[in-house]
């Protein structure tokens, strides 16, 4: 992985930030960041001008993204497109994948729950 660029649109206060980067930057890959406020616009330019491979956006990034002419887009390398925090509808997906070839990957997990100990480990041992 260390060919790859991954760019995760998270608040960094959000713990898919660091499920999506740690394990990717442990692998090798690097990592993309950008402080400037991400309109439709200005994602689909960033994607545009660097080679970043993997994208993870919520879905309703997606949901405005598809509502931009998507076809007169070239992403030099995006090659993996995943989204995860919402529900995305199935509408988003078709017409991203109709745009650009890519299918966006659902993840889904309990990110709340990720710190839990299981009360059997959490036992002091007197």
């Amino acid at each position: 992985m260390p060919e790859d660029l991954v760019w995760c649109c998270s608040s960094t206060g959000w713990i898919m930030l660091m499920l999506i980067t740690f394990p990717a930057w442990s692998l090798g890959a690097g990592l993309f960041v950008h402080f400037a406020k991400l309109t439709p616009k200005a994602l689909l330019d960033t994607l545009q001008c660097y080679p970043i491979t993997s994208i993870w956006l919520v879905s309703s990034k997606y949901a405005s993204l598809v509502l931009e002419d998507l076809k007169s887009c070239r992403f030099l390398k995006l090659n993996h497109c995943a989204s995860g925090g919402e529900v995305i509808n199935p509408k988003v997906t078709e017409l991203w994948k109709e745009a650009t070839g890519l299918d966006i990957k659902l993840m889904y997990g309990q990110t709340e729950t990720v710190c839990r100990l299981n009360k059997r480990h959490a036992s002091v041992n007197r």
